[in-house]
């Protein structure tokens, strides 16, 4: 049949699928440039002479992002004119429905926390595992992060088999030292070079990377190209960069290494770097002391993640007890529903603050230049405790405003509300008629009662006693599911949305 294939190919009648073409050919690890620019157009000629004899019947190409620097450049390498082109992005996470599928068609009939991430490298790696691992990860995992490092562990064991040369530990090691040397980097993403790759592989092994090393550290796992100009890495997927940042400020917290004192990074832990943290921490005191340590001999940016990772609980009072953090960033300071005790942020700069419901004692922000600041409604409503900080955008109304105003009905509106105040408002339980609370003008009793008793009977909150009676305790592995139905609303693909009827 090829030759009648072919035919009705070159008629365009036939419509093409091309996916995995950015696999074609591998890199030099030599770093020319023009080189590379020569192996990428004669690697992907094939493609280009496809599209061009058979594209008239129509053309799905899919691909990673990072493998072209530029659109212009992937449209001039296969030969397309922008006119003729629709360019789509995927979103950053899998829904259950979309989980679920992708497993199924991969044959994995292992049952996914809920608190696992869905992030479709997360979920591609996590497949690729044999099924045995697949299982001990699933059922061992006590929560995101015990999963993400026991997943880490995996892929590493797995490329062990591949390259029998390279040890596991060795190579988890390089990709914290790589995490570690991308936050030196000021543009993002983070380019690291062939030559700190080979660096970080010396100082953790001791030995240079000859033959079978060099090959493995072309396809580190969680790292992928910038494009074609050079041989440079970037971390291709920020949550696992996150994820790898936090365990490896862990590790430097452990052993109070001095080493890393002296280096002035410039990229922030990121928000799951920081639950990594705030996890693993025990003694936020000789914490804050190290952090303050390298704070003295340059290196700023510990401290500033210290502080992050500290907010990432359920406490609903935190003494920092004369913390100052200068010249650093922060991704998201969620001060919402937390009393703030003795915490100076000078001359930083920050993505996002949240101070809903938030209070600060003996506290200075001096010079605090962000982009949002969610829960105030303008420059003039910040507390008395900021001088001379500016922010970009305001939020103009808090969480329950925003709610009424939704195009929902009231049983919806009544869903997001109770789950966000268990979820995403601080404290480690809510009595019952604090759920009304803010919630009056559209409650829903019956939604708010099914949800609750589902919520209960699956494990996603629980009963305990409160000072004053009865509370609902979430459990906060199903954050992220939680997170997605909030996010999502109807097109979350969770049953949990069907009970809002």
């Amino acid at each position: 049949m090829a030759d009648s294939l072919i035919k009705l190919a070159a008629a365009g009648k036939v419509r093409f699928l091309l996916d995995g073409f950015d696999e074609i050919g591998s890199q030099s690890w030599t770093g020319e440039v023009e080189r590379l620019k020569e192996l990428r157009r004669r690697s992907l000629q094939g493609v280009f002479d496809l599209i061009q004899k058979c594209g008239a019947g129509g053309i799905l190409i899919t691909g990673r992002e990072h493998y072209f620097s530029s659109d212009n450049e992937m449209l001039f390498c296969l030969g397309l004119d922008q006119s003729d082109v629709e360019i789509l992005k995927c979103r950053d996470e899998f829904s259950e429905l979309e989980l679920r599928g992708y497993l199924e068609s991969n044959a994995i009939s292992v049952e996914v926390p809920s608190w696992m991430p869905r992030k479709p490298l997360i979920c591609q790696l996590f497949s690729k595992l044999p099924p045995g691992e697949l299982s001990a990860i699933s059922d061992s995992a006590t929560d995101e992060v015990d999963f993400f490092e026991r997943l880490l562990d995996a892929i590493c064991a797995r490329e062990r088999r591949i390259h029998p040369s390279i040890d596991d530990k060795v190579l988890k090691a390089v990709l914290l030292k790589l995490s570690d040397k991308s936050r030196e980097k000021a543009s993002y993403p983070e380019q690291i070079t062939p030559e700190e790759i080979n660096r970080a592989f010396f100082d953790v092994s001791g030995l240079t990377p000859l033959d079978e090393s060099a090959i493995m550290l072309q396809r580190l796992p969680y790292l992928g190209r910038t494009g074609s100009e050079n041989a440079n890495r970037i971390f291709i997927d920020d949550y696992a960069k996150s994820g790898l940042r936090g365990l490896a400020l862990c590790g430097h917290l452990y052993m109070s290494d001095k080493t890393i004192s002296s280096s002035v990074w410039k990229g922030a832990l990121g928000e799951f770097g920081s639950r990594v943290v705030w996890s693993r921490v025990s003694n936020w005191a000789e914490a804050q002391k190290y952090g303050a340590y390298c704070g003295k001999y340059g290196n700023n940016q510990i401290i500033a993640d210290i502080v992050t990772s500290r907010l990432c609980g359920d406490d609903t009072e935190i003494d920092f007890n004369g913390v100052r953090v200068e010249n650093a960033h922060f991704d998201v300071l969620d001060w919402s529903g937390t009393t703030v005790k003795g915490l100076e942020i000078f001359s930083c700069t920050v993505s996002e603050i949240r101070l809903g419901e938030a209070d600060f004692a003996e506290c200075k922000f001096w010079d605090v230049i962000g982009n949002k600041a969610i829960g105030i409604g303008s420059a003039e409503r910040l507390p008395s405790c900021f001088n001379k900080c500016e922010f970009t955008s305001y939020d103009k109304a808090d969480n329950n405003a925003r709610i009424s105003e939704l195009p929902l009905t009231n049983a919806q509106k009544t869903l997001l509300s109770v789950i966000r105040k268990l979820f995403f408002q601080r404290g480690r339980g809510r009595k019952e008629d604090a759920l009304l609370r803010g919630a009056e003008d559209y409650w829903h009793k019956r939604t708010a009662d099914s949800f609750l008793k589902y919520a209960l009977r699956s494990g996603i909150v629980v009963e305990g006693k409160g000072d004053q009676g009865k509370i609902y305790v979430p459990q906060r592995r199903h954050m992220r599911r939680m997170g997605a139905i909030v996010e999502r609303m109807a097109g979350c693909g969770d049953e949990i949305w069907a009970l809002a009827v």
